[in-house]
């Protein structure tokens, strides 16, 4: 059996969509806290993307979540950052700023973490979707 990488399938597909002007980076660590800095070599622009694979689909499910405690440590040591999760169906990508922890319902998960639900609806969709913003903001 083949164990696909899928940051690896994301950011190849990410790369292609993209002008040549833009460079994405992975991180070496395994357990860094972001995946990956997207760079605008034009202008030095840059953007951080936490990126998570979910083996369901985004149109049956209410919200997403993502732990409370890593968003402060992104917001902390790096600032906003696109958080982005491959679902079955569909890409779903959100920026997440420091109003983010307050706009959302937070609950404890069945880890005991302290984690947030994403309203399903807030994301935006796709890989044009997300290749627009990522051409307009950088």
């Amino acid at each position: 059996m083949v164990i696909l990488d899928t940051e690896h399938i994301f950011s190849t597909e990410l790369i292609r969509r993209l002008p040549s002007k833009f460079h994405l980076i992975k991180s070496n660590k395994k357990y860094c806290i972001v995946d990956f800095i997207l760079i605008n070599k034009d202008n030095i622009k840059i953007i951080y993307i936490e990126h998570k694979r979910r083996y369901i689909n985004g149109d049956q499910y209410p919200s997403i979540w993502i732990k409370v405690s890593k968003i402060r440590n992104i917001l902390k040591r790096y600032g906003n950052f696109i958080f982005i999760n491959t679902l079955n169906d569909n890409l779903y990508f959100i920026i997440i700023d420091n109003k983010t922890i307050d706009k959302y319902e937070q609950e404890t998960n069945i880890y005991n973490e302290l984690v947030l639900n994403i309203k399903t609806a807030d994301f935006d969709k796709g890989f044009d979707d997300l290749t627009a913003y990522i051409n307009h903001t950088l």
